[in-house]
């Protein structure tokens, strides 16, 4: 799992499946069953990671946590 907070996370994902899918096609390149597998994991998790991120009330878009605790375990620092 990433370090990122999970909206970067998901937008990584995302842009890196469109980026290889886009060159792929614009020089013609055919990509094996194993490539479009792991372009399609990619952008499974990358939709996965924005649901999560922005159907669960207790994590902002930008990974910072509201309760003392976060999903991930991480303490909040601050008050």
């Amino acid at each position: 799992m990433s370090d990122l907070a999970p909206i970067p996370s998901a937008r990584m994902n995302l842009e890196q499946a469109r980026e290889r899918l886009l060159a792929a096609a614009a020089f013609g390149e055919q990509l094996t069953p194993d490539q479009l597998e792991s372009l399609a994991r990619k952008v499974a998790e990358g939709l996965r990671l924005y649901i999560e991120a922005t159907q669960n009330p207790g994590v902002t878009p930008c990974g910072w946590c509201r309760g003392s605790v976060c999903r991930a375990g991480r303490r909040r620092s601050g008050g």
